[in-house]
């Protein structure tokens, strides 16, 4: 039966795609306040942490369940500061009991000695630590927190010595655009096994940072991704996010790393809200509603918005994401970000939009007429 979506037109409901990933922020409190974040959350205190409303075990328990009917493989951990949660270690046990696939982004300045023994515990896993900068005054200054650096460095390396993945991520800024090369000569020598670089984003705090041109300009953001594949050498493996339509054809084998599969992915926010991803910490508009009341199964079959959204991606995107040889791979990159900007969930990635306004879109990556 047809479903009804907002002003009266109808999407023809059908069994959809499986739900293999969940993106889940276990709290919405951070312990840092990083200049260029996008989400953007409300620090973290003791009394915020004890006083938040989240998920407890049997919760999470039945949402993995429920999940996992509908073909969940693997659980991001993303934030707010996802160590910062009392609870994760029993969280992964849990996950890991079932065979999910599991990985994190943190900042990494806190790490239990319970959550380090589970990470072991339950590992292959991959751990992708935020670090911006090889100097510790740099990092501390873009992350708000004295004594940043020092923190994430030390658990850096007793994650390392327990065997575990780890991969070192920053965002590109003007003020550590330097600093690229030396974080992965650190990488090498931590014995991390990537580096990954992200384009700043202009969304929460990162749209503040790009109105007051801390960010790069498109055309020297592209100059400077083609030089560092040049000299980057033996160093561990480089992944640059940038939409695949720039990648060269020798970088298109790791594209996947940097491909957001949004038609497979729900967000799991830390009250128990449904969503994208982390978008649904401020844009309401892109809840779907509550594990604690509502089942998986029918939000993930049948919700409006969802539907909407594999009736428009990838067939419908409009402007230079429609037109893109790579849509059907990529979905218009970051659709939390269209939806955030246009309103919409088919308007073109804002990378993409401005590089054609720019003349800088690779014509060879449009679709033949």
């Amino acid at each position: 039966m047809p479903a009804l979506l907002p002003g009266g037109s109808t999407v023809n409901e059908a069994p959809g795609p499986p739900l293999t990933s969940i993106y889940y922020n276990p709290t919405r409190y951070c312990n840092l306040a990083c200049s260029h974040c996008w989400l953007a959350p409300q620090r973290a205190t003791p009394e915020r942490l004890e006083a938040e409303d989240v998920l407890d075990a049997a919760g999470w328990t039945d949402v993995l369940d429920q999940a996992m009917a509908l073909g969940l493989t693997g659980v991001k951990y993303t934030g707010g500061e996802p160590f910062l949660f009392p609870e994760l270690p029993r969280f992964l046990r849990l996950a890991h009991e079932r065979g999910l696939h599991q990985w994190f982004e943190t900042n990494l300045t806190v790490l239990g000695d319970d959550l380090l023994a589970t990470l072991t515990e339950i590992s292959p896993l991959l751990i992708s630590v935020s670090l911006d900068h090889v100097d510790p005054q740099v990092h501390d200054r873009l992350r708000a927190s004295p004594g940043a650096f020092a923190a994430t460095r030390s658990n850096l390396e007793k994650l390392i010595a327990a065997g575990l993945e780890v991969q070192l991520t920053l965002t590109l800024q003007r003020s550590n655009k330097d600093a690229i090369e030396p974080l992965g000569d650190l990488a090498a020598r931590l014995g991390a096994t990537s580096l990954k670089v992200n384009i700043l984003q202009p969304i929460g705090r990162g749209r503040e940072r790009q109105t007051e041109h801390l960010g790069l300009p498109l055309e020297e953001l592209l100059d400077f991704h083609a030089a560092l594949h040049t000299r980057w050498g033996a160093r561990p493996t480089l992944i640059f996010d940038l939409p695949i339509a720039f990648k060269s054809s020798d970088q298109l084998q790791r594209a996947a790393q940097c491909r957001c599969n949004i038609l497979e992915t729900l967000g799991l926010l830390a009250d128990g809200s449904l969503s994208l991803c982390g978008i649904g910490t401020f844009v309401e508009g892109l809840h779907f509603g509550n594990v604690r009341r509502d089942r998986l199964e029918p939000v993930w079959r049948r919700h409006p918005t969802l539907l909407k959204l594999r009736e428009d991606v990838p067939s419908r995107l409009t402007g230079v994401c429609g037109r893109c040889l790579f849509r059907s791979f990529c979905l218009g990159g970051c659709r939390a970000e269209a939806y955030y900007r246009e309103g919409n969930l088919h308007a073109p990635f804002w990378f993409c939009a401005e590089a054609e306004r720019l003349g800088l879109f690779p014509k060879s990556r449009h679709r033949p007429s």
